[in-house]
């Protein structure tokens, strides 16, 4: 699995272009959505640091 980075984020969005970043995105969320009641979720976990709060919204399915 790769680190999603900014540079990274930079790279496949101008290899692709933003059209096709954006109608493959959202249909990744879509289908991800369809999924949600399938979804194990936890309550927002706050972290906390030296600029402030930090809310986490753990996410999980049976595939990963």
């Amino acid at each position: 699995m790769t680190f999603v980075n900014l540079e990274n984020m930079m790279n496949l969005v101008r290899e692709i272009g933003v059209e096709r970043f954006l109608a493959e995105l959202s249909a990744l969320i879509a289908e991800d959505l369809l999924c949600w009641p399938l979804f194990d979720r936890t309550p927002r976990v706050a972290a906390h640091s030296h600029d402030g709060v930090i809310e986490l919204m753990p996410t999980s399915d049976a595939i990963a």
